[in-house]
């Protein structure tokens, strides 16, 4: 288990023991109005009560009477039923009645509401939020041209393919052999939109995921040696690294954006192929899904990085390339 799922787990312990806590208030909450309502069901419950204990210490060997319990039982019943009142009246008021506020099931695996709860707490050390609106269903394939040049595959045509590919993708994430996509394309082609409209569709399933960009990336490793080389580094900021470069190498699906972008006048490859080779060598031994997306082409891909990232890059990715075309510069031209 990884550091960010043992830290998460155990704020969803926390939460789950204050749920708890909460119904059980609210519980005896209900049984005070009730009882506040109706004294003599008050005396009813108490006198059973005092029955099973009777019965109880007999049990151990007491000589105690337990005899009218089943008497008193019965008119508990007949007097619930004349007033209308429920058999729970006073049972606790879960936040979920499936798994009663405790996170699993009965046949022992979590609860919907767990993976949903799971997915809120992650995003709590994820600072980069999705797209508003990126999703399957508001892919629009009309912003992408339909014109056809020299007999080639219109973008139209193109983007419908990448489109159920991924559609595909997400359908069977824990199936499909090629777990690793590389989306390549000019800036404003829709591979950020696809990427994360594959990212909420796995989200909403149960799966980890994690996006970001390659400069915020490298920034975090970045700041995260520096951390590790201080003598006495800040805890605060140590654990919070820690966390998001633990999350890097364990979601379920890692969206890695923009690649490329973080080349700069101070950045060399030496200093950065260490820190993304242990990316992609780690989640590839793990079996986890990537997804990255760059404006280079395969050529410039070639020409950026080192041997061993080209090899890991176009080796173990399943390589598109985005048809040409700036649909946000269309959109913004629509008023959209």
């Amino acid at each position: 288990m990884s550091r960010l799922e043992q830290k998460i787990n155990r704020d969803l312990a926390a939460i789950y023991s204050q749920r708890r806590a909460r119904a059980e208030q609210l519980g005896e909450l209900k049984r005070a109005r009730i009882y506040e309502q109706y004294p003599e069901l008050a005396a009813m419950d108490r006198k059973i009560q005092q029955s099973g204990i009777s019965g109880l210490y007999r049990f151990l060997g007491d000589a105690c009477d337990d005899q009218g319990l089943a008497s008193s039982i019965r008119e508990r019943e007949d007097f619930l039923a004349a007033n209308s009142i429920t058999a729970d009246y006073d049972s606790p008021e879960y936040f979920c009645t499936l798994c009663q506020d405790s996170g699993s099931l009965p046949s022992g695996e979590w609860c919907p509401c767990r993976r949903r709860l799971f997915q809120k707490e992650i995003s709590k050390y994820l600072p980069i939020p999705f797209q508003e609106g990126a999703s399957f269903a508001n892919f629009n394939l009309n912003l992408f041209s339909d014109q056809t040049k020299d007999g080639e595959q219109t973008a139209r045509e193109r983007m419908r393919e990448l489109r159920e590919v991924t559609v595909f993708y997400t359908r069977y994430f824990s199936q499909v052999q090629d777990q690793n996509l590389l989306f390549s394309g000019q800036t404003g082609s829709g591979k950020t939109f696809l990427m994360q409209s594959i990212g909420r569709e796995l989200l909403e399933q149960g799966y980890s995921v994690l996006y970001v960009t390659a400069p915020i990336f490298f920034e975090w490793m970045k700041t995260m040696t520096k951390l590790r080389q201080s003598y006495s580094p800040d805890r605060g900021q140590y654990e919070e690294m820690e966390l998001l470069t633990d999350a890097l190498m364990s979601v379920d699906l890692l969206l890695l954006d923009d690649l490329g972008s973080e080349i700069s006048a101070s950045w060399t490859v030496e200093s950065n192929t260490s820190d993304f080779l242990t990316l992609l060598d780690t989640r590839l031994h793990k079996s986890l899904h990537s997804i990255i997306a760059t404006n280079l082409s395969e050529s410039d891909l070639r020409a950026t990085y080192d041997k061993r990232t080209y090899s890991r890059l176009m080796g173990n990715y399943i390589f598109y390339r985005f048809p040409d075309g700036d649909i946000r510069l269309k959109l913004r031209q629509q008023g959209q």
